[in-house]
């Protein structure tokens, strides 16, 4: 994922990289569940102060899903996840480091129609998350104390993809609403103003979901997910591999 974000004295670009990893058991036809591994990368130059924003995390998410009737599935994550953060500001004269946890959960409830060769897919979904950063002092030609702090966030989203199946793939499109019921306020920039605050933006995205009737399945996708946002970009590509014992 790509965030440029160009809002006067606040303005920061860089990359975020999520790699995931999980195994999951069929119960019974209607009941699967699993759990997830993963590893997240944050790398983003912030322009404002001449500085750096860098993390690593590690997470674990078990996860469930459920076929409630033949053309929907709920599913269910939760976990947990260990960060290790280094930033600097003023060209690298101030840096700190320090650890956080983060609390997340996500519900999903999407469906799946064919008609004739069209596949629609419509998906509703909350996801909420408490993040919570540790105090650390400043070194270099700062000493300052930063105090601990938590980040709690909620979105609720709800969006329609639509493809046309050929033989093993199927290219989609798809449009996604999102509104933001719990996010940080805004803070007192450099230049005297406040940062801006969204309630919502939206995804629009394509790419293929691929498989047949062998045991290998997957997605290719490229999106932007910040339509709507203010002075923000944010680019994205996933892929996704799936193997069937």
């Amino acid at each position: 994922m790509n965030i440029r974000k160009s809002e006067a004295s606040l303005g920061m670009d860089g990359n975020v990289i999520n790699t995931v990893f999980g195994v999951d058991y069929k119960f019974t036809d209607r009941v699967l569940g699993g759990v997830g591994f993963g590893y997240e990368n944050v790398d983003i130059k912030t322009k404002f102060n001449s500085g750096t924003y860098k993390a690593d995390g590690y997470t674990v998410a078990p996860y469930l899903g459920v076929s409630i009737t033949p053309n929907w599935t709920a599913d269910l994550s939760g976990g947990y996840t260990w960060l290790t953060y280094d930033v600097s500001r003023t060209s690298g004269a101030v840096k700190g480091s320090f650890d956080g946890g983060r609390w997340f959960g996500a519900t999903n409830l999407t469906g799946s129609y064919a008609i004739d060769r069209w596949r629609l897919s419509p998906k509703v979904g909350v996801l909420y998350l408490r993040e919570m950063q540790n105090a650390y002092n400043d070194t270099g030609t700062s000493t300052a104390r930063n105090a601990a702090q938590g980040i709690n966030f909620g979105r609720a989203s709800g969006g329609l993809k639509t493809g046309y199946a050929f033989d093993g793939f199927t290219p989609f499109v798809k449009l996604t609403g999102e509104w933001d019921f719990t996010k940080p306020k805004a803070v007192l920039k450099s230049n005297g103003q406040m940062s801006a605050v969204d309630n919502g933006g939206g995804v629009a995205g394509l790419g293929v979901d691929f498989g047949g009737a062998g045991p290998w399945s997957g997605t290719v996708e490229g999106s932007y997910n910040s339509i709507g946002r203010t002075s923000l970009d944010v680019w994205q590509g996933t892929a996704k591999v799936r193997y069937q014992f």
